[in-house]
């Protein structure tokens, strides 16, 4: 029960501490993706540190935050879809360290960074597995619609990467590449510094 409550307490935290970094500017792609968004780091320290129900409540309460508060011009679909890329990092993390390892958090099998990269890497291909078709039939040409304020089919979305091939690999390089800034950067933070052990002990 109180690993319950500390989870649920620190990942409140965490979620109310991304929304003032979620409404700063971002520089965007041309599907409507930043290339860069720091927004779900902290729901990533807190599942570090504390595991999957605080990075549960972050995800959820940061996300709930971004569609009520943010200035972007479809603030339902960023925070969905950032809720559901952060989602597929952590816990296709969690699932490693409950199946293989001792399942408690911080996991000491992290502070190799080698096993950090490699985990964020396979983490990566999951949140591109669940990204790329939801992109494809959905969110890209939803957004595109929005700006060019028209209706945009999947054909022409997908035409602007140079066709069906070439959006695949982009779209599985750009998750790869969020997916290593969300995990590698708390990571960073919390165990070459020490933290990890201090800020749990």
């Amino acid at each position: 029960m109180e690993d319950l409550v500390l989870g649920l307490l620190t990942g409140a935290v965490f979620g109310l501490a991304s929304l003032p970094v979620a409404r700063m500017p971002k520089p965007r792609l041309f599907w409507g993706s930043a290339w860069v968004d720091p927004t779900g780091v902290s729901w990533v320290v807190g599942f570090l540190l504390f595991g999957p129900v605080s990075a549960l409540t972050g995800s959820a309460v940061g996300t709930l935050g971004i569609w009520k508060t943010s200035p972007e011009p479809t603030p339902a679909l960023g925070a969905a879809l950032k809720f559901l890329g952060t989602t597929c990092l952590w816990l296709t993390v969690a699932t490693v360290v409950t199946v293989f390892w001792d399942g408690r958090y911080p996991p000491q099998q992290l502070n190799s960074f080698q096993m950090a990269v490699g985990l964020t890497l396979l983490g990566g291909l999951v949140r591109a597995a669940v990204m790329i078709p939801l992109g494809y039939f959905y969110s890209i040409p939803y957004y595109r619609s929005h700006q060019e304020k028209r209706r945009v089919t999947r054909t022409e979305a997908v035409a602007e990467f140079g066709g069906v091939a070439r959006y695949v690999i982009v779209l599985t390089l750009f998750n790869v590449w969020l997916s290593l800034f969300d995990l590698l950067v708390p990571w960073i933070a919390l165990y070459p510094t020490g933290l990890a052990q201090a800020l749990t002990m």
